[in-house]
């Protein structure tokens, strides 16, 4: 098994058998429901809830979910939100389904490649100019 594999199954799937990933979707859902009983009993009141359910979504989507998969994939939260903005302003809704997942691929291939790599090539460097 490749290490790419070996980092999803570990970080990726352990957190989605805990069950997090369900939370996102059980508040969709009573967002839903909640809206549709607030607009039978008062027109003006369902204005005021989703302009409050916006604000809360928006919370969700930059704040809350970037954290939740930074945690489970091991990446910071920062990286998740800039990589669904970039990716999701540049390639459209593609590239917001694609960017978690090249997120963690990049921050992978810098830890496990490219970091161990710098470090043989300074190490080495030190002892050249040691020799010398």
């Amino acid at each position: 098994m490749n290490p790419l594999a070996k980092f999803y199954e570990r970080k990726l799937f352990k957190n989605l058998k805990r069950g997090r990933w369900a939370l996102s979707i059980f508040f969709a859902f009573v967002t839903f429901i909640a809206a549709i009983v607030v607009l039978l009993v008062n027109p003006l009141f369902a204005l005021l809830f989703l302009i409050i359910t916006r604000v809360l979504q928006i919370c969700d989507g930059y704040v809350i979910k970037p954290r939740l998969f930074g945690n489970s994939l091991g990446i910071s939260g920062l990286v998740i939100l800039l990589a669904i903005v970039t990716l999701g302003k540049a390639f459209g809704m593609g590239g917001l389904l694609l960017a978690i997942p090249i997120a963690a691929i990049l921050d992978f291939t810098y830890r496990e490649v490219l970091l161990p790599y710098l470090r043989k090539r300074k190490m080495q460097k030190a002892k050249d100019e040691s020799e010398e």
